[in-house]
């Protein structure tokens, strides 16, 4: 999802989703790293990396403006790391305190992010809502949380080799909209995994003499 793009419609979860289940405001950390839009991306890229996140929520004062992630940043590795953070927003949808733990789930499905930021009625952050959360509320979900893998599995999962390029590792990413990816040597063994935020350490230069570059285009 690039800057400014809306997340697509969310797809249709095969499991029936009781009304009844948590919301967000039950579900949400209120504790939520963030930045400005007038911050610059080599900041945004320090705090995700620091705190081990994926998305960082962009706020004016405490009004909730959208999204940096590292996948729109690594998309545009050409551009200078003092460009602004405003300039690569992307707009998920919004969730609200209320948001129900079905709607929660086809949301960060459909946009594949890894969490989602909670926003009041007039627009305020309130909270983030990622994943994790979802996943360690999944087995008090009664009958949905026993239900076996294979009903729910996916096809068989992209892998990429120890010797491709990162420009290959990208591409694959981008095709499933999903990370991190399995990564296999030459024999076909599980070696690691490796996603978008990996990828930092060869599209961005460590700071030296007080400036950051990134990689790409120089």
């Amino acid at each position: 999802m690039g800057p400014g793009e809306k997340a697509k419609a969310p797809p249709k979860l095969a499991l029936p989703m009781p009304s009844a289940w948590p919301t967000a405001s039950l579900l949400m950390s209120p504790d939520v790293v963030t930045t400005t839009e007038d911050a610059p991306i080599s900041q945004a890229i320090g705090l995700m990396r620091s705190r081990s996140i994926h998305e960082l929520p962009v706020l004016r004062r405490r009004k909730y403006l959208g999204l940096i992630t590292f996948e729109t940043i690594a998309r545009r590795a050409n551009l200078p790391l003092s460009t602004k953070v405003g300039h690569l927003l992307i707009l998920p949808p919004v969730v609200t305190p209320s948001t129900g733990y079905a709607d929660l789930a086809e949301q960060l499905l459909a946009s594949g992010l890894r969490a989602a930021p909670v926003a009041d009625d007039k627009g305020r952050l309130v909270g983030i809502v990622s994943r994790t959360d979802l996943i360690r509320e999944f087995p008090r979900l009664g009958a949905v949380g026993s239900a076996r893998v294979e009903t729910i599995q996916s096809p068989a999962a992209i892998v990429v080799q120890e010797t491709d390029r990162c420009a290959t590792l990208f591409a694959q990413i981008r095709a499933i909209e999903d990370h991190p990816l399995p990564v296999v040597d030459r024999r076909g063994r599980l070696v690691g995994a490796v996603g978008i935020a990996d990828l930092g350490r060869v599209l961005w230069r460590p700071v030296t003499s007080g400036k950051k570059d990134a990689r790409a285009g120089r």
